[in-house]
């Protein structure tokens, strides 16, 4: 950990890219593995472990100054996905664009392409 002082009134910007793509700490980041943060029985592995320290996600904050939301939020987009998921098969229309973040493009935030897609109920 970097113990670094920073002045009153500064604006600090966090680059969540790069903290979940960062090469020292993941081998072929840009590869989708979620096997990196399961133990060796296959459970999640505990938030003090190395493997997590970068993984928590930025979108709430962090530290002393993260949202106290943040569980609330996280727990209600899991369900609110599921939900979803179990009630419709997601199809997209058309061609997908590139997955591969380094090609898309960069403007204040990088924004990947927009995706169409339907939503088809399940029986």
């Amino acid at each position: 950990m970097i113990n670094i002082k920073i002045p009153a009134n500064t604006t600090v910007l966090v680059n969540a890219f790069y903290t979940s793509h960062n090469p020292s700490v993941y081998e072929d980041p840009f590869t989708i593995k979620p096997e990196r943060f399961l133990d060796e029985h296959g459970a999640v592995v505990a938030p003090g472990h190395p493997a997590r320290h970068n993984s928590a996600g930025l979108s709430f904050g962090s530290g002393m100054r993260s949202c106290i939301g943040k569980n609330l939020a996280n727990t209600r987009i899991f369900l609110f996905l599921t939900s979803i998921l179990q009630k419709f098969t997601v199809l997209p229309v058309g061609k997908l664009p590139d997955r591969d973040v380094r090609n898309y493009k960069l403007v204040a935030l990088l924004r990947p392409p927009s995706v169409s897609a339907k939503f088809i109920r399940r029986q």
